[in-house]
C-alpha cells in the first residue's frame, strides 16, 4: 500500500500538470521540435521510474552510448515482458526516442497520448497494407536522422517469463535495412516486477546491449530480413537467459529486500 501511496503522491501532481502538454503535443506534434517533446516527456519519466526503486544492472553501456552519439539513427530492439519496456528504454536515453506498437497500445488511455506525441507509430499485422505503411513511415522516421526508434520484434508480449523469447518477425527489420540504419539488439528482464514485492524493496532489472548490426553490410552482402530476425532472435534469446540467471541470484541472495538507496548496483 505504501508504495501505491508513494506513486499516487509522487507522480499523479507532475502528470496532471504535464497532461495537457502532453495532449497537445499528441495533437499536433508538428508544432513543437521533437527534442522538447521528449526532454518534458523523460522528466516525467525519470520521476516514475525512480519512484519504482529500480536496482539497474546495465552491461554493453559503451555500445549504447556510442550509437547514441552518432549522427545516424538506429533501430533499437528488444524482447518484450512488460508495458514498462518503452518507458525503461526512454528512461535509459537521452537522444529522442520513439517506438513502432501494436494497434491495441494506441487505444490505451496513458500511453497512447504518449506514443503519439513522440511520433510513434501503430501497427496493425492483420493489415496487409496498413504494415507496409508502416514499414514505409518507419523507413522515413530512421532516415530523418531525428531520433532513434524502438521495437519489439516478437509482436506482442511475452507471458513466460520462464519460456524463450517469441519468434522475431521479419518485418521489424525491413524499414532498417532499406535505410541502411544499424540495429541495435538489446535484452531486458526483470522490469515486470518492478509493481511486486513491498514498498522499500529494490528491483533488479538487467539491461543487456548486446550487439550491433550494419545494415549496409547486409545489404551489400545480401542478407534478407529472414535471416536478420532469426540471428537477432538467437542473441536476444542468449542475453535474456543470462540476465534471468543474474535476477534470480540477486532474489535467491536476499539483495531485493536492501533499502533502497537510490538505485545503486549492488550484486
Amino acid at each position: 500500500m505504501l508504495k501505491y501511496l508513494r506513486l499516487i503522491f509522487g507522480i499523479l501532481p507532475a502528470l496532471l500538470l504535464e497532461w495537457p502538454r502532453f495532449a497537445w503535443y499528441a495533437r499536433h506534434p508538428e508544432r513543437t521540435p521533437l527534442a522538447v517533446r521528449y526532454r518534458r516527456i523523460r522528466r516525467l519519466v525519470l520521476r516514475l521510474v525512480r519512484l519504482l526503486h529500480p536496482d539497474f544492472h546495465i552491461e554493453g553501456r559503451e555500445l549504447f552510448r556510442r550509437m547514441l552519439e552518432g549522427e545516424r539513427s538506429f533501430l533499437l530492439v528488444s524482447d518484450h515482458v512488460s508495458l514498462l519496456d518503452p518507458v525503461i528504454l526512454i528512461f535509459l536515453s537521452e537522444r529522442p526516442l520513439s517506438f513502432v506498437a501494436k494497434k491495441e497500445v494506441m487505444s490505451y488511455p496513458l500511453i497512447s497520448p504518449i506514443l503519439r506525441a513522440l511520433g510513434g507509430l501503430s501497427l496493425d499485422r492483420e493489415d496487409l497494407k496498413g504494415s507496409v505503411r508502416v514499414v514505409l513511415e518507419l523507413r522515413k522516421g530512421l532516415e530523418k536522422d531525428e531520433a532513434a526508434w524502438g521495437i519489439f520484434p516478437e509482436g506482442t508480449r511475452r507471458k513466460d517469463l520462464e519460456g524463450p523469447v517469441l519468434p522475431f518477425h521479419p518485418g521489424s527489420f525491413k524499414a532498417a535495412l532499406s535505410a541502411k540504419r544499424d540495429v541495435l539488439l538489446l535484452a531486458m528482464e526483470g522490469q515486470e516486477r518492478l509493481l511486486s514485492f513491498t514498498s522499500w524493496s529494490r528491483y533488479p532489472i538487467g539491461v543487456r546491449f548486446l550487439e550491433g548490426i550494419s545494415m549496409e553490410e547486409a545489404a551489400e552482402k545480401g542478407r534478407t530480413t529472414v535471416e536478420i530476425a532469426e540471428h537477432a532472435e538467437k542473441v536476444v534469446q542468449e542475453g535474456v537467459a543470462r540476465i534471468h540467471e543474474e535476477n534470480e541470484d540477486y532474489v535467491r541472495r536476499g539483495l531485493h529486500r536492501l533499502p533502497w538507496r537510490g538505485g545503486a548496483k549492488v550484486r
